[in-house]
């Protein structure tokens, strides 16, 4: 994957000095997509593809106040589904923080 010098992360390259640390650089954050990709895409599937109908049908059916849930009913959908908070929770734990201070920073000190 090449990164554009007009992006924020080719910007920063520019700081960096080393072409053998920008290739190394390039390269982790290469992987790193590659490894998040799937995760991004099953993410997006699983939101694209919520039945609304049904969705609709089980906050009036199980919920004390459905207006109030009726209001952000694709929020509620996705707390419903454990494989989307499991990739969500995946995602959101530190994951990009961890690999930045696991991976990029060592090579940059």
């Amino acid at each position: 994957m090449e990164i554009s010098e007009k992006s924020k992360l080719g910007r920063c390259f520019k700081k960096i000095g080393k072409e053998v640390e920008k290739k190394i650089v390039e390269g982790l954050i290469s992987d790193f997509y590659k490894n998040i990709h799937p995760n991004l895409k099953k993410i997006s599937s699983i939101v694209n593809n919520l039945d609304i109908d049904k969705i609709t049908n089980e906050i009036y059916e199980n919920e004390s106040n459905p207006m109030e849930v009726s209001n952000e009913w694709d929020v509620y959908a996705l707390r419903k589904n454990p494989e989307f908070m499991d990739l969500y929770n995946k995602l959101n734990n530190h994951y990009i923080e961890d690999f930045i201070q696991e991976k990029i920073l060592p090579i940059l000190k």
